[in-house]
């Protein structure tokens, strides 16, 4: 698991501090893969409801409304006893009346949740305690928040959602991608957090000290995390942005060769391609050209390819990432 959580911890630092990924751009492909993830935690339950595909449709646009008011409600004021209560309503309100906990008893499987009322608001504070003050590794601690309700089960409806959707808010708070847990792993993933729920209830695991089959589960998590927080620099190296400037260019073949040595370096070292556009701009009283530059290069290598062009053809340049 230290491994595993090294090679997040890897990523997660590059994407943070390389210097020419767009930051409005990590947002927005951040922002992609929360709503990836909401999707894909609601399909994992509308697979046990047996609707006609109109109804499921209608039933999967407003529970995703729902979801994203959830996720809202947790960005705008934070995780607490008070706004944790409330995610049942916000999720599944035709089954959880109020913004509070359940004060009647559910069952999930071969599983018996805390009934008292008091028991389930008492766990969720310090479920909250827990996430506030724990030093543990961010990533262990939104693992500990997904099975902490799942066990719970604090709602009479909308649990594995809730439980998911906190995980993600964690993540997301600490600057980690979400755990992305598509349908095809539906199986394996009651699986293995029925395991994990199973040594729980046998008071065999905590969150101090797991059992196998916890770690399991923490395993299968994490590397959900991994995977996205991979897809998500892949994405970024692919959309890197640099503005190229060639001054006193003596003929226009010579720009547009330029620009062709720099497109086929994306094609040579067999990434996700480069885009160059052209541009023509007017600089006291000159024209210069401008080379927009879009993909999977770095700013190492734009500089040296147009560095080596201006040597050979005879004119000035300047590079420039664009990073925000």
């Amino acid at each position: 698991m230290k491994k595993l959580l090294a090679k997040i911890d890897e990523v997660v630092e590059r994407i943070n501090v390389h210097p020419e990924y767009s930051s409005s751009l990590r947002t927005r492909e951040f922002n992609t893969l929360l709503a990836e993830a909401a999707k894909h935690s609601l399909s994992l339950e509308l697979e046990e409801e047996n609707l006609k595909k109109s109804a499921l449709r209608k039933r999967e646009r407003v529970a995703l409304q729902n979801l994203d008011s959830a996720s809202s409600h947790l960005d705008m004021y934070g995780l607490s006893l008070g706004t944790l209560a409330a995610l049942g309503y916000l999720i599944e309100p035709d089954k959880n009346k109020t913004r509070n906990f359940r004060i009647t008893e559910v069952q999930f499987g071969s599983f018996n949740p805390p009934h008292d009322y008091d028991q389930i608001a008492g766990r969720m504070k310090s479920l909250v305690e827990l996430m506030e003050h724990s030093q543990a590794h961010p990533v262990l601690k939104a693992i500990e928040a997904h099975l902490e309700i799942v066990q719970v089960h604090p709602f009479v409806d909308g649990n594995g959602r809730s439980a998911r959707l906190v995980q993600g808010y964690c993540l997301k708070k600490s600057g980690y991608t979400p755990g992305i847990i598509v349908p095809s792993d539906r199986e394996h993933y009651i699986a293995l957090l029925n395991i994990a729920l199973k040594d729980r209830y046998a008071k065999t695991s905590s969150f101090e000290k797991p059992s196998d089959g916890e770690n399991l589960f923490r395993t299968f998590v994490a590397t959900k995390v991994l995977g996205s927080a991979r897809r998500l620099e892949e994405d970024l190296r692919a959309q890197r942005k640099y503005v190229v400037t060639l001054v006193d260019v003596p003929d226009r073949a010579i720009v547009i060769s330029t620009a062709q040595r720099i497109r086929s370096y994306g094609h040579h070292i067999g990434g996700q391609g480069v885009k160059v556009r052209i541009l023509d701009i007017e600089c006291s009283g000159r024209k210069d050209k401008v080379l927009d530059v879009t993909g999977d290069i770095g700013y190492k290598q734009v500089n040296g390819i147009v560095t080596k062009c201006a040597l050979d053809y005879g004119f000035k340049t300047s590079v420039h990432s664009k990073s925000e």
